[in-house]
């Protein structure tokens, strides 16, 4: 309930090491339900810190011409400074006027009613606009609620899907699975310091091997990394499972989950497989599109048929102008141009024209993406973006994609400003490198683009991990989209079909690895 900026980030920081603290007693003691929901509240918990230090306003977020919505948020956020001045008074003692003033005193029941008041208010933002909640106010889910994600009355899963919940410490590394009718989660724990430094050197190597063109895995450090982080869970999971939806944690969220191997094939050769960045998030993604369905602004029935394609192939006014991006570059001269970027976005129109769809689908290239791509965004449930995209190691936020001109269009506008914003969002396809790259925090929760995006009403994304070979890039875009307009695969199963061709087809796995879906559809 700490809202004073300060505080929390004091607290924050004591926070991590709670939170393992408690996570590894309650293991202790067999309480495995309760270590689940500890993992939870610890992941859920961080990005909030990170926010609460950040200039963003987030209520802008929110800002959609609702009056009612306007007023609702306006009052959270007086309340929310209400309860930043008592915890400063609480702490710090009275300031000012109030350290003279005889009769400035706070009663124990005025502050339970503030309180009361603003998480009350937050309860109503929950039901009306689950996304800023998120933002202001931890979320998290109890054992019994994320068994409800399979009941049969408006459970949002399938019974074929199994969650996997990691977490990792300097102490101990967790894999937690659930699945339809589980009592308690399969843990899996590694405690065992030599163990824990042989997994962090095989995950650092598989990383090295896999982002770099021209080098192989072996299939061996596959091998080695699935048995340590899956194998165990998934031994107790019904065979009937064909799906995972993956809430990693730290480094985890750079590995792909897909070019893990266990002895039978790859896990995408078995498995469709999805990410979240934690848990909670399952539900705001499921309430968005029950949301969308109820209001019937736009169906998603058809969906996929309406395409906003955006291709940028022409760089050379980085060039021109001596772009320099720290960090992100190979040269200070500017962007290369991408040769296959307008044959990609060709191509996938040429598919949606095929289908009879051809007035529904809008191709951008180059300056027009610029000039017209933020204001069209919104328009349709399906959009590919193909062009450059950076990542800002030191400052997060500042990651986006770069327009022709150099220009970013990073999460921080997404969030704030929102430059882009959607509610009839389907799929945003990011066929750029390094879009799935996020800043990790020390708490776990993942704060970058792919989250901005996610807030910004988009609830599935498909995104690359690093950076990937134009060509090839192109070739395995227009097989997903091939698959998924034929209207019988779903985001992640198109996905993880145009993998297993690519394997198949004896592909390296560097090209056809990075590709990962968040989401849950």
């Amino acid at each position: 309930t700490i809202c004073a900026d300060d505080l929390k980030t004091s607290f924050a920081n004591r926070g991590e090491d709670l939170y393992k603290d408690v996570v590894d007693l309650c293991l202790s003691m067999g309480k495995r339900v309760e270590a689940l929901e500890f993992i939870g509240r610890a992941k859920s918990r961080a990005l909030l810190d990170l926010l609460s230090n950040s200039p963003i306003d987030l209520s802008a977020l929110a800002d959609d011409g609702d009056e009612s919505l306007r007023r609702l948020i306006d009052k959270e956020k007086e309340l929310r400074a209400q309860i930043d001045h008592l915890e400063r008074v609480i702490w710090q003692g009275p300031t000012g006027q109030e350290s003279t003033s005889r009769g400035a005193t706070y009663s124990g029941e005025d502050t339970k009613q503030v309180y009361a008041e603003w998480r009350n208010t937050v309860n109503q933002l929950k039901r009306s606009h689950p996304n800023y909640a998120s933002l202001v106010s931890a979320q998290t889910m109890d054992f019994n609620a994320l068994k409800e994600l399979w009941s049969k009355d408006g459970g949002v899963l399938s019974d074929n899907t199994c969650l996997i919940e990691l977490y990792t410490t300097e102490d101990y590394l967790i894999s937690m699975a659930i699945w339809a009718g589980a009592d308690e989660p399969a843990v899996s724990i590694i405690s065992d310091a030599s163990r824990r430094e042989m997994l962090d050197v095989d995950i650092e190597t598989f990383l090295e091997m896999s982002t770099t063109e021209g080098w192989e895995v072996p299939r061996s450090l596959s091998k080695r990394i699935y048995s340590a982080l899956l194998e165990e869970v998934l031994k107790s999971a019904p065979g009937t499972v064909d799906r995972l939806i993956i809430a990693p944690h730290g480094k985890l969220f750079h590995l792909p989950f897909a070019a893990l191997h266990d002895e039978d094939g790859y896990l995408c050769e078995k498995f469709v497989l999805s990410y979240v960045p934690s848990l909670t998030l399952i539900t705001v993604l499921a309430g968005g599109r029950d949301n969308r369905q109820n209001q019937q602004e736009k169906p998603l029935e058809g969906a996929r048929d309406k395409y906003l394609i955006s291709a940028i192939s022409d760089y050379s006014a980085t060039r021109k102008n001596g772009l320099v991006l720290r960090n992100t570059l190979r040269s200070s001269a500017g962007l290369d141009d991408l040769n296959y970027t307008l044959e990609e976005a060709k191509s996938i129109k040429q598919l949606s024209e095929s289908r009879g769809q051809g007035k529904e689908t809008r191709l951008l290239t180059n300056e027009e993406v610029k000039e017209v791509f933020p204001d069209l965004f919104g328009e349709y449930p399906v959009v590919h973006f193909a062009g450059h995209a950076v990542f800002n190691d030191i400052e997060p936020m500042a990651s986006g994609l770069v327009l022709s001109d150099g220009t970013i269009l990073t999460a921080a506008s997404i969030l704030e400003r929102r430059a882009l914003k959607t509610r009839c969002g389907r799929l945003l396809v990011l066929s750029a490198c390094q879009t799935g790259v996020n800043k990790v925090t020390a708490g776990g929760e993942v704060l970058g683009l792919a989250r901005a995006l996610i807030y910004a009403g988009m609830p599935n994304l498909i995104l690359t991990l690093w950076e990937v070979a134009d060509r090839s890039t192109s070739d395995l875009m227009r097989g997903f989209h091939e698959h998924w307009q034929s209207e019988e695969d779903s985001i992640a199963s198109a996905l993880r079909a145009v993998q297993v061709e690519a394997i198949k087809a004896g592909m390296p796995l560097h090209a056809w690895a990075p590709f990962i879906h968040f989401g849950i559809d």
